[in-house]
């Protein structure tokens, strides 16, 4: 099956489906397959039908062309993850790029026209008490501590331009250290894209910026690398704490818009 098609069907129309090259016909077949709990059963009865593209597909040996590739409920999940935290990313630093490096602000995008103040923002609801808007504000402070000193500010102060910060992308998107069972053929994308990435940012610093010696500069780019691997974790752990005690639907939480009308809950910048 050539590279540059769907890893189920061989369909040349593909996209990037949380990190797997697949059309978007196969993945909402397994999306449908698994949120219904479909069981099929095989049509020729031998388990190893082909799949194309251009003609009928036996259900069974779809799905478990699907899953053979790596696509799992659970990774599924990690991957949104993932796409979660780099929209966090740039929202970072397309701020500091329209604010500046060199200003006293620690303004955060929350959408497209809004910002907020990460070192301040507080949980606002007409329908709860103070107390309860404070609780909530105390089991996020670690979260929004995490990504105020170890993500904001190495960022702010390295500078990052354009190409160092795609370059850190590319690394937390691909990286698979911390994904279990993954296929060949997904791992062999990653492994590709990484070491273009690596080659890329190695042609920029000697030829476009001009330095010899960029392994401190690196260093201080991986490490923000680590640290946003760091403050996921703690976003989980919050995301799992207010699920446990029902005080707010943390999922669905950088959805919600800054309006102060509104009764949802919102960030207020102070």
């Amino acid at each position: 099956m050539e590279r540059d098609s769907c890893l189920v069907c061989g369909n040349t129309k593909i996209t990037c489906q949380y990190s797997i090259l697949v059309c978007k016909s196969c993945f909402s077949f397994f999306h449908r397959s698994m949120k219904n709990k479909k069981v099929y059963v095989c049509r020729r009865n031998s388990k190893q039908c082909k799949i194309v593209a251009s003609e009928k597909k036996c259900q069974y040996c779809r799905l478990k062309r699907c899953e053979s590739i790596g696509m799992s409920v659970k990774k599924i999940k990690v991957a949104n993850q993932r796409i979660e935290s780099v929209s966090h990313d740039f929202k970072i630093y397309f701020a500091l790029l329209i604010f500046g490096h060199d200003n006293n602000l620690v303004s955060v995008f929350f959408d497209e026209r809004q910002c907020y103040d990460i070192t301040k923002g507080m949980l606002y609801d007409p329908e709860m008490s103070e107390i309860e808007m404070k609780s909530i504000h105390q089991i996020a402070a670690p979260m929004n501590s995490v990504l105020y000193k170890s993500v904001y500010e190495p960022i702010k102060r390295l500078n990052l331009d354009e190409m160092e910060f795609s370059f850190m992308m590319v690394q937390s998107l691909f990286s698979t250290n911390d994904l279990e069972e993954i296929s060949s053929d997904t791992l062999l994308i990653a492994e590709n894209s990484l070491t273009l990435a690596n080659n890329e940012i190695h042609g920029y610093f000697v030829v476009n910026k001009r330095l010899e010696n960029y392994a401190s500069r690196l260093t201080e780019i991986m490490k923000i690398i680590s640290q946003i691997q760091k403050y996921n974790h703690c976003r989980s752990d919050v995301y799992l704490v207010s699920k446990i005690f029902e005080i707010i639907d943390a999922d669905n939480l950088y959805e919600l818009k800054m309006d102060l009308n509104s009764k949802q809950m919102i960030f207020l910048m102070n």
